[in-house]
């Protein structure tokens, strides 16, 4: 259900995001503000009937940027072009300002449009085939009415005509999936097209040089380092990164220097950056944001004059972290109601606490080595000996996995490019993989560990850990979050990630009361930082404001309480008559990379991160999440449950 934040009633702009509930008091704080707009590039040209994307960036007082493409008011100066969301189309010979407009600031790039049109299109490959998991980057090259030739690549509309076995990036670069005798890629442009066939070949399996990372991410004005590898026959892998010869489909969109260092200069930008040595040649995909990576305050330490994007900071409501009135004492009663249950739920002085985590690759992770930090004989006599701390996160189940009680992510997990194949109920899977294998439990039967013979069963599970995201959140056609205090801002949950997250936050709320039905508590966690990550998967900003995410549910459901409303995004979470346990923070994980936040954590990246990715922790980032987990666990008055 689309809205704006600003114009619908019960919703976040008052309720949820601003704290203007029964107190009356708004937490609204104005932004710093936009000094200028810049359009980029400042010069182009575009022929007759084509189109060229402009990029718009609001620059703030306070140094940050914002890409403000889509939501800048754009104009021609004249009728030889139209232009909207900063795409610009030429209609006929001459010239143009293109202009943006963003909150009264306005910024302008000189078109000049070529009355040339396109006659032929001509697409050529350096090889016939590609082999499986290899890139292969094609030329469009167009023939103009007075003869002249073009590369337009990267203009031309790009297909392949079996996207199962070879598809094809907006660059031209082909990437073999399937061995196939042949698959014709083409390329269009103005009406007029050209195509190639290319055989996707099975790769020999003795690749000398690969490159790392085989598909990169940079930040807008931000450097990857790239590696070279190369295995002889028979030898043993030696690093010939400042040996190999690197280059770039496109060195206006992205640069690579002599020791394999990229610099991302465009925006939504593929390029195909290559590596030779020795004769042989690899290659790997590079996607540069759209945004520059920034600098953000983690939303503990906000003050009452910080705000993100116009938004107050503060785990809890009026940018405070302490929580609510009524939501303290609430949820420390639930935590003394949980007490050990046998396994048809009933209570046992013999029975177990079951404490179990749900998410994707990194709370498995995290909540994988809690379960060994919790069982260290350093720290076990702190922890209840009736609780059983179990992992039922899994790698690569995102947030979609666990919206609906009894859906498979295959059912559930549908939006593109993050589809799911997984057959599975994911909860089906905690009760039958980890409940009922649960073995070292206490007061499990003898013999037990089967789905016919369980160690614990759904009815013990009284607490729940929730750290989540959403895989590809910009690939799937969200976005993050603008300022409503400017006119065209609409943060809609359709296609505002921070919003869409927090909708399925409520779901997966809603549906973990019904699998577990003494669940009492659910905790939610934060994203580490992921400034680092060298993949498109949940990038900054989106692990930042997946905090807000957390923040607005946990008001949805403060509000709901205080005034008997359901929060339009987050849904019913009335825990007073069962629709959903009581929830709140746990620990708050995110910081500004290597800039420590008032508690001193700050994320390293070469001893935080795993380095296949710089997404996931290692174990030294990992040790980190499971300190505060523990801490937060053995002092918070909601958690006496936690300790003998």
């Amino acid at each position: 259900m689309g809205r704006n934040i600003f114009s619908t009633a019960v919703i976040l702009a008052c309720a949820v995001l601003f704290g203007c509930g029964g107190s009356g008091t708004s937490d609204h704080i104005s932004t710093p503000k936009i000094t200028n707009v810049a359009v980029s590039p400042s010069n182009s040209s575009v022929n007759v009937g084509s189109t060229t994307q402009l990029l718009a960036v609001a620059n703030y007082s306070d140094g940050t940027q914002k890409d403000v493409t889509a939501q800048a008011t754009w104009v021609s100066s004249t009728d030889a072009a139209t232009v909207s969301a900063g795409l610009v189309h030429g209609v006929k010979s001459g010239s143009a300002s293109i202009t943006a407009t963003y909150s009264g600031k306005s910024g302008n790039s000189n078109l000049t449009i070529d009355g040339l049109s396109v006659t032929a299109v001509v697409v050529t490959a350096p090889l016939g085939s590609v082999a499986v998991g290899q890139f292969l980057p094609l030329t469009a090259t167009a023939t103009y009415s007075d003869s002249s030739t073009k590369d337009v690549s990267a203009q031309a509309t790009w297909t392949s005509a079996d996207d199962a076995n070879a598809t094809v990036s907006t660059l031209g670069v082909v990437q073999g999936l399937a061995a196939t005798s042949s698959v014709t890629i083409s390329a269009n442009i103005e009406g007029q097209s050209g195509s190639v066939p290319v055989a996707v070949v099975k790769g020999s399996g003795l690749s000398l040089l690969t490159l790392f990372p085989t598909d990169g991410w940079a930040y807008l004005n931000s450097t990857l380092q790239m590696s070279a590898t190369y295995t002889p026959s028979g030898g043993k892998p030696q690093d010939v990164t400042s040996q190999t010869a690197w280059s770039s489909s496109d060195s206006a969109k992205a640069s690579v220097d002599a020791s394999g260092l990229v610099h991302g200069l465009m925006s939504d930008a593929e390029v195909l950056i290559t590596g030779t040595y020795q004769g042989n040649t690899a290659s790997t995909l590079l996607t540069v944001s759209h945004a520059t990576l920034a600098n953000n305050v983690p939303i503990m330490d906000m003050t009452g004059s910080q705000t993100y994007m116009g938004f107050p900071g503060g785990l809890y409501e009026k940018g405070n972290n302490p929580p609510a009135d009524h939501h303290d004492p609430d949820g420390a009663a639930f935590g003394n109601q949980i007490r050990p249950l046998d396994i048809n739920g009933n209570p046992s002085a013999n029975g177990a606490i079951a404490f179990i985590s749900i998410g994707l690759s990194n709370t498995s992770l995290e909540f994988g080595g809690f379960v060994n930090y919790v069982a260290d004989p350093s720290r076990s006599s702190q922890v209840n000996p009736r609780l059983a701390v179990l992992n039922g996160a899994k790698p690569g189940e995102a947030a979609c996995s666990y919206v609906d009680p009894w859906k498979a992510p295959i059912d559930t997990c549908t939006i593109q490019p993050y589809t799911s194949g997984d057959k599975q109920n994911q909860y089906d899977r905690i009760r039958d993989e980890v409940l009922a294998t649960a073995t070292g439990a206490p007061g499990v039967a003898a013999g037990c560990g089967t789905a016919a013979n369980p160690c614990l069963k759904e009815a013990q599970v009284q607490a729940v850990w929730v750290k989540e995201a959403s895989p590809a959140p910009e690939g799937s056609g969200f976005s993050t979050l603008c300022d409503p205090s400017t006119s065209d801002c609409v943060n809609d949950v359709s296609k505002t990630e921070a919003l869409h997250f927090e909708q399925q936050l409520g779901q997966i709320a809603r549906a973990l009361r019904v699998r577990y039905p003494n669940l009492k508590q659910v905790f939610l966690a934060s994203r580490i930082y992921a400034g680092y990550i060298i993949i498109d998967k949940s990038p900054e900003p989106f692990a930042y404001e997946y905090g807000f995410s957390a923040k607005w549910l946990i008001q949805a459901q403060v509000d709901q309480i205080r005034h008997q409303t359901v929060d339009a995004v987050a849904g019913d979470l009335n825990y007073n008559n069962g629709t959903a346990p009581w929830i709140g923070w746990g620990p708050y994980f995110w910081a500004n990379g290597a800039n420590p936040r008032q508690d001193g954590l700050e994320w390293i990246r070469d001893t935080d991160y795993q380095t296949k990715d710089y997404q996931h922790p290692s174990q030294a980032g990992i040790n980190k999440v499971d300190s505060l987990l523990f801490e937060f666990f053995t002092t918070s008055a909601y958690t006496p449950w936690f300790r003998p």
